[in-house]
Order: structure tokens, then sequence, then C-alpha cells
């Protein structure tokens, strides 16, 4: 090579080696910044799949919690009113939206027993739906594939048994929440959850009324056996002695003929006294009384009660104890007067009739308390409670319905005071009643039975 060329040559040789080292750097550059992409890769991609790990675990303890919650509150609850409450409280609170509840009527069709504000409009879209869904067991509305235009979402409730109802939620916001099949999911199964405690409650009702139709035919069973008894002796002894009034055979003096009409009237009192009771009794029970309070000294009550009781107790002796300073006393004479004479009565059904009766009044810890108390042979303890109870009797031999003592009970509690026994000191039964002073004047509200004063 000409040496006048080799400068040249020498520059084109370090030209292509600056070249080609250019290219060398660049593409290490490269590889860096691409080292350094991977890098952050290595370093983002985890956290991004931590943070959908993590929001995932919130869903489904969010889930559980408030499944938790709502079972909670429906396991306590004991009326059909309190678990819908309840329901609504928490479908709301999870949802956040306005919720409502259809339950079956008697007229086999929908109720609706509960609604949030503007949940459920009374027109022939919603209603149809709701029909829809009762007859056909499938959600439908929002979220759904049947019926999606619809402004709300309808869910079946269910319970062992079968179908219990409607569970209807309007969305408050995004509708969208409702398509999310785990939103979904988590609904029905707030659904299944109301559903079982509905059906609890329809249980329950089933089972009381089934005792309370027992407990009707042996108080039915318990009247007939007692009035058909008690009626019948009396009408026996009235239908014998007219008969032999009437028996121009049997030849009759004076004193005879008033000993059968003494008969009769005795028995025809008796009578009138079963038939009152029983009118009384049903008269409480129907809520029929109004009680008419006036401010009255209870002394003159215990008077009139013993002077209508005067025939009954043939010169039997009654004490009476009553402080002259007695306060007057807020109640019903009549009413007050109609308990005094079953006491006493009942005292001279059962007491020797040489021992005098102790009727008593004192006042006490804001109340009177009267006591009618005789030597008969007491009361048991175990029947302390029932012989206040319709047609019991502990002992047979009194004769009676039944009902003298739980027509007192009703009165005396509408009086806003309560009736007892206890044993009494010495032998013998103590029947006590107290009448509250604070009981307000001139009560004319309802409490129990008018029996046009129960006379």
């Amino acid at each position: 090579m000409d040496d006048s060329l080799a400068p040249i040559a020498d520059h084109r040789l370090n030209h292509r080696e600056r070249r080609h080292r250019g290219r060398i750097g660049a593409q290490n550059a490269r590889a860096e910044r691409n080292a350094d992409h991977v890098g952050q890769f290595e370093q983002s991609g985890p956290l991004v799949l931590g943070e959908a790990a993590f929001g995932a675990d919130q869903n489904r303890e969010r889930r559980t919690a408030s499944l938790y919650a709502i079972s909670r509150e429906l396991a306590v609850a004991q009326t059909r009113e309190a678990i819908i409450a309840a329901a609504a409280r928490h479908v709301h609170d999870v949802f956040a939206g306005e919720v409502f509840v259809l339950l079956p009527s008697e007229r086999d069709g929908l109720s609706l027993v509960h609604a949030g504000p503007g949940a459920f409009r009374d027109d022939e879209a919603d209603g149809a739906l709701a029909q829809w869904v009762w007859m056909h067991q499938r959600a439908a509305g929002v979220g759904t594939d049947t019926h999606p235009s619809a402004r709300a979402l309808f869910v079946p409730l269910r319970g062992a048994r079968g179908r219990v109802g409607i569970l209807g939620l309007l969305p408050g916001g995004d509708a969208s929440r409702l398509r999310n099949p785990d939103e979904r999911q988590l609904l029905e199964t707030f659904a299944g959850v109301i559903g079982s405690a509905i059906e609890r409650t329809q249980l329950a009702d089933e089972a009381r009324l089934a005792r309370l139709r027992v407990e009707t035919e042996q108080l039915r069973n318990s009247l007939l056996s007692s009035v058909s008894h008690d009626l019948r002796t009396p009408l026996t002894v009235v239908t014998g002695a007219a008969a032999a009034l009437l028996d121009s055979s049997t030849p009759k003096d004076a004193e005879q003929s008033r000993d059968l009409l003494e008969t009769i009237h005795e028995e025809g009192e008796r009578l009138n006294r079963l038939v009152r009771n029983l009118l009384d009794m049903t008269r409480l029970e129907a809520g029929a009384l109004r009680v008419n309070k006036e401010l009255q000294p209870i002394e003159e009550v215990i008077g009139a009660a013993l002077n209508r009781s005067e025939d009954r107790l043939g010169g039997r002796k009654v004490n009476t104890h009553v402080p002259d300073d007695l306060p007057l006393v807020p109640l019903d004479a009549v009413l007050i007067e109609q308990v005094l004479i079953n006491l006493i009565e009942n005292a001279m059904k059962y007491a020797p009739s040489d021992a005098p009766i102790d009727v008593s009044a004192r006042a006490r810890d804001g109340v009177t308390q009267v006591e009618v108390a005789d030597r008969g042979p007491g009361v048991p303890e175990q029947d302390s409670e029932r012989v206040f109870e319709k047609f019991y009797r502990v002992r047979e031999e009194g004769g009676g319905t039944g009902l003298g003592l739980a027509i007192c009970r009703g009165i005396v509690s509408a009086h806003g005071g309560r009736v007892w026994v206890e044993p009494r000191a010495g032998g013998g039964a103590s029947f006590r009643f107290t009448l509250p002073f604070e009981t307000p004047l001139g009560d004319k509200t309802p409490a129990m039975p008018n029996a046009e004063h129960l006379s």
C-alpha cells in the first residue's frame, strides 16, 4: 500500500471501530433499560396480585361477618315482626338499598308487611312481578335474566317446608352491583336465613293454635261436666218439690207446704247464682267490663256485700275489722261488692257452720288490702294459684261451677290490684286482694267486662 494512503486507511479503520463500539454501547443501554423494566415488573407484579388477593379476602370477611350478624339476630327474635324488621335493616345496610317484604295473606294473595321509602309500588308492574316470583320461586328483576328492566330485585323466601314469602331490594345507587354473582349469592343466602326464621315463627304459631284448640276442648268438656251437674241438681230438687206440692193425693199441712216452697226458693237462688257466674265469666273474657271508679269508703262496700249474703249466711257469725281512719278508695262499688260476695260464699261452702268468717281491711304500701278469712280445711300450697282458674275446684263437696274465684281475679285485676290466698294461722284460708290508691279516678277505659256491672 502506498504510504500516502496509510493515514486514510487508519482513519477509516478507526471510524469503523467507533461505529461498532457505538452500536455495542447502544445495545448495552437497551439491555440495561430492559433489565430495569424487568426489575420494575418483578417488583410491581407481586404487589398487584397481592392487592387483588387482599380485596378478595376482605369481601369474604365482609360476607361472613354480615351473615353471622343477621343469623345471630334472627335466631333470638321471637316474633315475625321483629324478624322482618331486623332482616330489613341488615339487608339495607349490606346492599345499600330499600327493602320490602311480601308474605302470603289469608285471601290467597300477597300482602306487603314491610317496605322502605319508595321500595315497593302498589301498581301492576311490581304486583305482577311479585306474583310471578311467588308462583315460579325464581328471582326476577334487576340483575337477573327475567325482567331485568324492572326497578327492583325480587327474591323468593323459602323455608324447610316450602315457600314463605318474597324479599325485595330497590338498589340505592349502582344497580350493576346486583349483577355480580358473589353479591347475588350473598343476597340469596340472606333470603334463605330470613325465610327459615319466618317459618320458625309460623311453626310456633301453629303449635300455639294447636295447644289452644286442646285447651278449648278441655275447657268445653269441663264446662259441660260442671254445668250439667251443678244445674241438674237444683233443677231436680225444684222439680221434685213442685211435683210434691201439686200432688193432691198426698195430704200436706201448712208447715210441709212451706218447707217445700222454701226448698224451691233456695234451689232457685242457687240456680240464679250459677247462671250469674257463668254470665259474669263470659263478660269478663269478652272484654265487656267497664270499671267506673269513684272514691268510696270500703266499709260501706263490705256492708252491702254482707247484706246481700244475709239469707245464705243463715245466722252464721261474721266478724268485721275496718279502721275508722281508712282512706277512701277509688273503686267500682258494684264490682268490688261482687268480689266480696264471691269470697264470702266460698268461705261458707268449706268452713264449718259454727265457725265465724272474718272480713277485714287495712291500708298499707299505697294500697287497701281486704281479707276474707275462714276456718275451713284451707287451700294446699300447690293449688294456691290454680284455685283462681276457671272451673278448678280443690274439693268437690263444696259444689259450684268453679267460677267465683276466677271472676274475683278478673275484677280485681281490672282495678289494678291482685288477689291471692294464704294459709291462715290456726287453720283455714285467708283470701286477700288489693286496691291501689293511685288508680286514676273516673277511669272509663274498658279494662275487662261491664256486665251491666256484673249483677
